[in-house]
């Protein structure tokens, strides 16, 4: 027989060995003492959509509907503003440009509904509260055109709501002492075998700012001039915008959709410059002001027809119109010192772009 002596030696050279403090009264027979079960913290996973989107190597992000109207933005540029991998800033007139990538507006393509924009258009005379969704293509794809290089943004107007909405929403703001405001709504209801949707926005922007920066040129013989620029100016916009919507069933396998979009924006910009020399030779022109006023609207219309059964065949045909007109002018007036008016320049443009596009599919089933 094992000497017991001998075990209870071994297991506390074994206890030893692993760290174990306290043994207790070790011998044949004898039982371990219950431990008492500890209770542990709670572990707590915290996750972020915005982080996640800033990580994310997909080549496509979606925006959905209530991330739109989270921060209640006003222009549909501030939302933009908060999407990784969107540039937003401000180009000529004051008038707002995205680009994709670290790349300027012009590598990145602009759609609405699937469909490209015609030239002119900006995101900045759409409103918020009618965009539906939008998509975030950070990639180019072969069914699109060369000005997808940066990707390209998708902005998909609301819906028709499955039941009858009615709704209005009205906003004021303030930009440096200037007031601003704009109204809201979407009337949607159901008619017979139809459905509609009608989304508006009115909206009035007035946006002032005042800097100043400084001028410095230099010669090898030493500097030539320093001078500085006080620049003032006051960007007004009023925009119009309707999203007309509407389904029809003209029988069980037949479909009427219209789909539509009109608008109307007027921008006003004012700047006026003033310089002065703190040493060297002074400027020709002390003063100018700079006057530029772009009128356009933009109208886009699509009506689809789909019929036939997955066991017959289905026939989709689709049918857009667009119409967008842009004219401005610009005027720019110089002064000398004396305030004397010594430079008077015009500008005038003129643009109008009309499109029709026809597309039709049919499908059928070989199997079954």
């Amino acid at each position: 027989m094992i000497n017991a002596n001998l075990i209870a030696a071994l297991m506390a050279v074994r206890a030893a060995a692993f760290g174990i403090t306290s043994l207790g009264a070790v011998g044949l027979g004898a039982q371990t003492p219950a431990v008492a079960p500890q209770k542990l913290d709670g572990i707590v996973i915290e996750s972020s959509a915005d982080a996640e989107k800033r990580e994310s190597v997909a080549s496509k992000t979606i925006v959905t509907r209530s991330e739109i109207i989270k921060f209640g933005d006003t222009s549909l540029l501030g939302v933009l503003a908060r999407i990784p991998g969107v540039s937003v800033g401000v180009g000529l007139n004051n008038a707002g440009e995205v680009g994709l990538r670290g790349l300027g507006s012009g590598y990145a393509q602009i759609q609405v509904n699937g469909e490209t924009v015609a030239a002119g258009f900006t995101l900045d005379s759409l409103s918020p509260d009618l965009v539906e969704r939008i998509e975030i293509l950070k990639s180019g794809r072969a069914d699109n055109s060369t000005q997808t290089i940066a990707g390209a943004i998708n902005i998909v107007l609301r819906r028709i709501p499955s039941i009858a909405q009615h709704e209005l929403k009205a906003n004021v703001r303030d930009t440096n002492g200037k007031q601003s405001g704009g109204l809201s709504g979407q009337w949607s209801d159901k008619v017979g075998k139809g459905t509609y949707a009608l989304a508006a926005s009115a909206d009035v922007a007035n946006s002032p700012r005042q800097w100043t920066d400084s001028l410095r040129a230099t010669a090898p013989t030493g500097s030539l001039f320093d001078r500085e620029n006080r620049v003032s100016d006051l960007t007004e916009v009023v925009t119009l915008s309707m999203v007309p919507r509407a389904n029809f069933t003209l029988n069980g396998n037949t479909t009427l959709s219209f789909d539509g979009l009109a608008q109307y924006q007027k921008r006003d910009y004012r700047a006026n410059e003033a310089r002065s020399a703190i040493s060297g030779t002074p400027p020709s022109l002390p003063a100018d002001v700079l006057n530029l006023a772009l009128d356009s609207t933009n109208v886009r219309e699509t009506a689809e027809l789909k019929t036939g059964a997955r066991d017959q065949g289905l026939f989709a045909g689709k049918l857009s119109v667009t119409a967008l007109k842009r004219s401005g002018d610009a005027t720019l007036d110089g002064f000398d010192a004396a305030q004397a008016l010594v430079l008077l320049r015009k500008v005038a443009t003129d643009s109008r772009e009309r499109a029709i596009s026809t597309s039709g599919t049919y499908s059928h089933s070989l199997i079954g």
